[in-house]
């Protein structure tokens, strides 16, 4: 309840706009008559001023309610983990096979040549 009675008077304003607009700037724009359409976009105009008049009071009048004061938090200091050495990878081969150098050989003592 604390926070109607404190904007009360911004809830009142805007409710207000909100009527008048509804009400009696949209029916005058929309209606046959051309001096109705003038008097209505006439009136328009004066509520988008009134309205951003509105909004300007609004904001500068809580822009010293809404900053709160934030106290420093305590800095914890990260120790680094001790860095342990790897061990280079082996690569294994795709295919398990032996080096071609030794298949060769061992197939040349086979095969005797004449």
């Amino acid at each position: 309840m604390e926070k109607l009675n404190k904007y009360k008077k911004q809830i009142v304003i805007f409710v207000t706009i909100f009527l008048l607009a509804t009400y009696g700037i949209f029916p005058a724009l929309t209606a046959a008559n051309t001096l109705l359409n003038l008097v209505g976009g006439i009136g328009g105009l004066v509520l988008l001023v009134w309205v951003g008049l509105e909004l300007k009071e609004y904001v500068t009048s809580t822009k010293g309610e809404i900053v709160d004061t934030i106290e420093p938090e305590e800095v914890v200091k990260m120790t680094a983990k001790p860095k342990v050495p790897r061990k280079p990878k082996t690569t294994k081969s795709e295919y398990p096979l032996e080096p071609h150098v030794k298949a060769v050989k061992r197939v040349s003592k086979t095969i005797k040549t004449k």
